[in-house]
């Protein structure tokens, strides 16, 4: 029997699985067939605390199952999700999808950019400003040393 996973699983599952540490978890099992937490993290630099934060990741988003042997657990790659995500962006590369909607500005993100735009616009003209009063400072200096040589 097939399960079904909604885009949005799959999306979440692409989207843990896209990160390139846990890519190369997943890629290990899969070579592996089934293996255990310290047989993977043998193959990375990686603390045992951490490895288990990725396994336990791809196990939650459906990427990898978990059957619990004894005090093991054994780790496989869960093929009928990967085959859905393979299957998506296969039908992307064809055309076969609608192309999604283009994000529409909310009128706060909106505002948001614009205050962003007017914070740099005015931290580039206050940088300008203090330049311009440091060339002047300069030129006063140079016409001082210039009068009082002349003077001498």
């Amino acid at each position: 029997m097939r399960k079904k996973y909604s885009s949005a699983q799959v999306t979440d599952a692409m989207s843990v699985l896209f990160e390139p540490v846990r890519f190369g978890i997943v890629s290990k099992i899969a070579s592996m067939g089934t293996a255990r937490a310290v047989d993977v993290l043998e193959a990375f630099d990686l603390t045992q605390p951490t490895m288990s934060h990725h396994l336990n990741l791809l196990v939650e988003k459906g990427i990898l199952t978990a059957v619990k042997q004894g005090r093991c657990v054994y780790y496989s790659v869960d093929p009928m999700m990967l085959s859905t995500a393979a299957d998506i962006l296969t039908s992307l590369g064809q055309g076969k999808s609608k192309p999604a909607a283009p994000v529409k500005k909310t009128v706060k993100m909106q505002a948001k950019q614009d205050k962003t735009e007017e914070k740099s616009s005015s931290k580039k003209s206050k940088s300008k400003n203090k330049s311009k009063g440091k060339d002047k400072e300069k030129t006063k200096d140079k016409k001082d040393k210039s009068k009082k040589k002349k003077k001498k």
